[in-house]
């Protein structure tokens, strides 16, 4: 091989390198350290709720924007169930009533996912809500033993809720997560959860 093609070579993989290290300090601001063995769940916890409250922020205008927390089980039917949390933030805004979301989704060992998608409601009464949604979003298994092939993981959910007194509803959800194809294997994950709605704004005046 000519030296010139080997030195092309090896700056190329030290600039690859290089940026690595930069985008992994940058996450290391942001997400919980694979270094690090302690709290991984508690620091889940606080980075959802950090994200949850940007969204709020910047969505504070907007009628019909919901925040969604849920507790449950993960790997329902591919593995040994482990506890599961997540937050999930719903915007008002709607195209023929599709709505974005933004999620962060959390199990016991660490592993997180962190995505966003569209999802649409059927209201059955004024009490009965069913949800579905779907999207893409980043996977990271920190110490779980668990992985899902790839980190590039589509998650799709299904949930019907009961309107409570006062606008927030309570209900069950069904997920599943997979790559769909993206990875060498694709063993996905299932969670079932309970889940509690709550509307933001629905005391806000109509804007004129």
């Amino acid at each position: 091989m000519p030296a010139a093609t080997i030195h092309r070579k090896g700056v190329l993989d030290f600039e690859a390198k290089r940026d690595l290290s930069r985008l992994r300090n940058v996450l290391g601001w942001i997400l919980p350290s694979p270094k690090l063995s302690g709290p991984s769940w508690t620091q889940l916890v606080v980075i959802a709720l950090m994200l949850q409250l940007g969204l709020v922020a910047a969505e504070a205008r907007e009628r019909g924007n919901e925040f969604v927390f849920a507790l449950g089980v993960a790997r329902l039917l591919s593995g040994t169930p482990v506890a599961a949390c997540s937050t999930e933030y719903r915007l008002g805004r709607n195209w023929r009533g599709i709505h974005p979301y933004f999620a962060v989704h959390g199990v016991k060992g660490g592993a997180y996912y962190v995505g966003g998608g569209l999802l649409y409601h059927w209201v059955f009464s004024c009490a009965w809500r069913l949800t579905l949604s779907s999207g893409p979003g980043y996977y990271d298994r920190h110490h779980s033993p668990r992985d899902l092939g790839s980190t590039l993981e589509f998650y799709s959910n299904v949930e019907l809720t009961r309107r409570l007194n006062g606008g927030s509803q309570i209900g069950l959800s069904f997920g599943h997560v997979s790559n769909g194809g993206f990875g060498n294997e694709n063993p996905g994950s299932e969670t079932l959860r309970l889940v509690f709605v709550r509307p933001f704004d629905r005391h806000r005046p109509e804007r004129r």
